[in-house]
Order: structure tokens, then C-alpha cells, then sequence
């Protein structure tokens, strides 16, 4: 079982004020590069930017996701239902952990120095 406090609070540490370097699409899933760490995301995140959502499929998806790189971490939220990353000018990523969707049970993974953890 995992301890969602926990690993919210470490992934915190390191990624809160912390600008997106990259956003990279690696044949099936999504890389968020940051200075000492990477989010990735087995499981395609829905994302926000201005109150609207884009799911993978939408037609701008890539390019939108794409123009994250330079946005900064303002929040982060991590419980057994969700993952949730707010960025700076009205943007998020985030997306449902357990879905009956998914074909693999990872669904997001996060490694920085020190600090590691699939869920």
C-alpha cells in the first residue's frame, strides 16, 4: 500500500517552484522534465490551460502539452484517486490513478535524486 502523504510531501520538496525543462512523448507514454527530475506518466493526463481540458486524443493535445516546458510547479496533490501538478499561467496535468482503462498498473512514475516512486 502506498502513502500518498509521503510521497507528496518528498516530490514536493523537490519539484514545488520548480520550472518544467521538457515535455517529451516516448513512443506510449509522457516524460515531464524537470532541473534533477522526471515525471512520467504511463497513463495519458488530461490537461487545463486557461479552465479547458484536453485529453490525449484531442487535436491540439501535443502542442499544447508541448508549451508547459517553462511553466513552473505552484501545487502538487497525490491521493489514491488522483494525480494533480498546477502550473503557473492556468495550466495542470493531471489524471485518474486505478483506471479500469489502464493495461499496465503503473501509472505514474517520479524520480529525482533521492527520491523515487511508481504508483
Amino acid at each position: 500500500m502506498h502513502n500518498f502523504e509521503q510521497i507528496k510531501n518528498a516530490t514536493a520538496a523537490v519539484i514545488l517552484g520548480k520550472q518544467i525543462d521538457s515535455v517529451e512523448f516516448v513512443m506510449d507514454y509522457l516524460v515531464v522534465n524537470f532541473d534533477y527530475g522526471a515525471l512520467n506518466f504511463y497513463t495519458w493526463p488530461a490537461i487545463e490551460l486557461d479552465g479547458k481540458e484536453y485529453r490525449y486524443r484531442d487535436f491540439k493535445y501535443r502542442d499544447i502539452i508541448r508549451g508547459f516546458a517553462g511553466c513552473v510547479v505552484s501545487s502538487l496533490d497525490i491521493t489514491e484517486e488522483m494525480f494533480y501538478l498546477g502550473l503557473s499561467e492556468n495550466r495542470s496535468i493531471y489524471c485518474l490513478l486505478g483506471s479500469d482503462e489502464q493495461e499496465i498498473p503503473e501509472e505514474v512514475e517520479f524520480s529525482s535524486h533521492g527520491v523515487w516512486w511508481i504508483i
